[in-house]
């Protein structure tokens, strides 16, 4: 995240903005509903849901050279796991729709 403050522009600001915010929440949510062990997956997975929007090309790319836990690359990629439904929640949560807030905490 340091490295991305090279780039310049409000819209960057937010996105990095964003993905900080998502990863912490993703991250109490994680330790919250019991598994302080993926708790780190969680933050992780909450951080890299808008580097494509950050950087600007596909997820694909961006996590095709880096070392991340099979969690996270699987719902970077789009597999519904448990770390997806976190990521959703938070998602729901940061967008104000409610219905989904609750759909997703069951």
């Amino acid at each position: 995240m340091v490295l991305l403050n090279d780039f310049k522009g409000a819209s960057r600001d937010q996105l990095i903005e964003a993905a900080l915010l998502r990863a912490k929440f993703c991250e109490t949510l994680c330790t919250a509903f019991g598994d302080r062990e993926g708790s780190f997956s969680a933050y992780l997975t909450g951080m890299f849901s808008v580097m494509d929007a950050i950087l600007n090309c596909p997820i694909e790319t961006v996590i095709r050279d880096l070392y991340l836990p099979a969690e996270v690359r699987d719902v970077l990629l789009g597999k519904d796991t448990f770390f997806h439904e976190l990521l959703e929640l938070a998602i729901s949560y940061e967008r104000s729709e409610w219905a989904n807030v609750l759909d997703h905490s069951e």
